[in-house]
């Protein structure tokens, strides 16, 4: 999981994963839910997911992952939906060419670290 964790973060800006390691070594079969994902872990579960990748999560969520035995990486609400503005912006200005479209340049995320 933290090699995976570590191309995230190479990949998508204000990736701030953190996680529960499930147990199991390998990793084959991952289910994505973007933003605050955590209430669909069951249903990963069910499609035999061994990793479940999201923005964030209830602690209970976590627990519920840790006791399925499933892994569960979260890498921070904004951060697992911001790439998708960009995305969706260049999409829309392809198709409507008569049509300024960007995604904004000043949003962040508003959580921050402290120390």
């Amino acid at each position: 999981m933290s090699e995976l964790s570590r191309r995230l973060c190479e990949l998508i800006p204000d990736c701030r994963p953190r996680g529960v390691e499930g147990g199991g070594e390998e990793i084959c079969r991952v289910a994505i839910a973007c933003g605050s994902g955590g209430s669909l872990l069951s249903a990963g579960a069910r499609a035999g997911c061994d990793l479940f990748l999201t923005g964030e999560s209830t602690f209970h969520s976590c627990l519920e992952a840790q006791a399925l035995g499933l892994s569960l990486l979260l890498i921070g609400h904004f951060a697992s939906e911001r790439f998708s503005m960009d995305h969706l912006a260049k999409i829309l200005a392809e198709a409507h060419v008569d049509v300024q479209t960007w995604a904004s340049r000043l949003e962040k995320d508003p959580i921050v670290i402290l120390h």
